[in-house]
């Protein structure tokens, strides 16, 4: 599977259409069948980036830009993308915590969550 942990899925602005457009080259290249992306934010600038994940805010509008910018990487890499959850060290909202805003975006995308929690069942 090809894994980014620089690309800002959760973001509400604008991805970096320059990282997107080079992690879809390398993606389309290997021919992967499937691609990674964690639930996070990197920048709010279009280039640059914050030099680790950080968590977003969990709430509507972070949850409807995730949705959107998954499907247009699927669309960009020509594979299917699950998604990871990125470190948390502060709540930013009441709603949801992080798998509970990512199963709303894997509910509307049909997209998978990569957890530790799958991968242990899955080595069982």
């Amino acid at each position: 599977m090809a894994h980014s942990s620089e690309l800002a899925l959760a973001t509400t602005g604008r991805m970096n259409p320059e990282m997107v457009a080079r992690l879809s080259e390398q993606v389309r290249q290997i021919g992967s069948a499937w691609a990674g992306e964690h639930f996070c934010l990197n920048s709010s600038i279009e280039t640059g980036e914050l030099g680790y994940n950080f968590a977003p805010l969990l709430d509507d509008e972070t949850v409807a830009a995730t949705v959107r910018n998954l499907r247009a990487l699927e669309a960009a890499y020509g594979c299917r993308v699950a998604i990871e959850a990125g470190p948390r060290y502060y709540t930013w909202g009441e709603r949801w915590d992080d798998h509970g805003a990512m199963r709303e975006v894997a509910e509307e995308t049909g997209c998978p969550i990569i957890s530790t929690t799958s991968a242990t069942t899955c080595a069982q």
